[in-house]
């Protein structure tokens, strides 16, 4: 990433893993204190760049040609200018499995691929979903790209880059230590509710809580009663 010096004509640089970083550093910002709907409209945004960013930053990291949609008619005078079509996430996360050998758990990989749904709905279509869910979600994905950059990016920097990655991730943890506190503190509000039914409590798809009471079969059942996730207010 590189800084205009006063009375430079302002341009844009930023190489890919810092601009993951800064995606992620962004992520965090919109997600610090009460979130306000757009916060959570480019927190979720930014966070699927920063997935695609980093994780193709590996790619790169292998080989520049893995980054191609077709590494077969990979050009690098295309790749240096950076006129071509990439791989989407789902490939990138293929071939970091399969060429590259890296285990991506199962369940950041779910969680990423549901992340990948809401922002084309938010896209294209628009999108709603509960706050906790986004903060939820987010901060699930952030520990996973967090610990996916400690062990399989950052071994593949140096100097500067490695530096900066470094610092930026170690802020990052901070605030997220914060993030969490805030979901953890909206859990125990509602947690004397869960408690009574707590044979009932589930897991809710969108948040990731133990926060959805299901309605029980057994007389007497309210027939309109609908399961909802607590968290949510």
């Amino acid at each position: 990433m590189t800084e205009t010096r006063s009375g430079e004509s302002p341009h844009v640089e930023y190489p890919p893993v810092a601009n993951g970083m800064d995606y992620l550093d962004s992520v965090v910002d919109h997600l610090s204190g009460e979130p306000s709907p757009r916060d959570l409209k480019y927190a979720l945004l930014h966070l699927q760049a920063a997935v695609e960013v980093l994780l193709k930053a590996r790619l790169r990291q292998e080989h520049w040609s893995l980054v191609f949609r077709d590494p077969g008619r990979a050009d690098l005078s295309r790749f240096e200018a950076g006129d071509f079509e990439s791989c989407g996430t789902a490939e990138t996360i293929t071939r970091l499995r399969n060429i590259i050998g890296i285990n991506l758990p199962k369940g950041p990989v779910d969680e990423i691929n549901q992340l990948a749904k809401w922002r084309n709905a938010l896209q294209h279509y628009g999108l709603t979903a509960p706050a906790i869910a986004v903060e939820s979600r987010a901060a699930r994905i952030l520990d996973f790209l967090l610990l996916f950059i400690a062990e399989h990016l950052l071994p593949g920097l140096g100097g500067e880059d490695a530096m900066f990655v470094g610092e930026t991730e170690f802020n990052i943890r901070a605030r997220l230590t914060d993030m969490r506190s805030v979901i953890t503190a909206r859990m125990d509000r509602i947690r004397p509710l869960l408690a009574r039914d707590a044979e009932r409590t589930v897991q809710c798809p969108e948040c990731g809580q133990l926060a959805v009471v299901v309605a029980s079969q057994a007389p007497p059942f309210i027939a309109d009663s609908v399961a909802r996730c607590l968290s949510v207010p």
